[in-house]
Formats: C-alpha cells, structure tokens, sequence
C-alpha cells in the first residue's frame, strides 16, 4: 500500500511537496482508504514522500507509529 498518507494532497502534485489538509481531511479522506487496503490484505505499506503537518511522512512518528497503528 503506497503512499501513507496524504500524496494526493501535495502542494502543486509535487511528490515532496508538503499538504494542505488537517488531521480531519487526513481521517476522513486519506485514512479510509489507507484502511481499506489493509483491511483487503495489503502486504506492505510504504510512507509518502510528502510532508504533512510539517514533517516528511516517512519521519513522521505520530503518523507511522500512533495513526497507522
């Protein structure tokens, strides 16, 4: 499952470019699908290039570690 969470979101479709939404955008949109994969089986899931609320995803702990778990 690739890119958690928020890579639609991206500022001007750039892939590192940071996101213009809140967490309840991120819970409402972006989380339901992220959760559907999983729910469906997704072996993997890889962390967006993108930054949301202010940190690159892949660095975010509250995202990898609190929300996606």
């Amino acid at each position: 499952l690739k890119h958690f969470a928020g890579q639609g979101a991206a500022v001007g479709g750039r892939n590192s470019a940071a996101t213009e939404l809140g967490l309840r955008e991120l819970r409402e949109i972006h989380l339901e699908a992220a959760l559907a994969g999983v729910r469906a089986g997704a072996a993997g899931v890889m962390a967006a290039y993108n930054e949301f609320d202010g940190l690159p995803c892949a660095a975010n702990r509250d995202l990898l570690t609190g929300i996606l778990r």
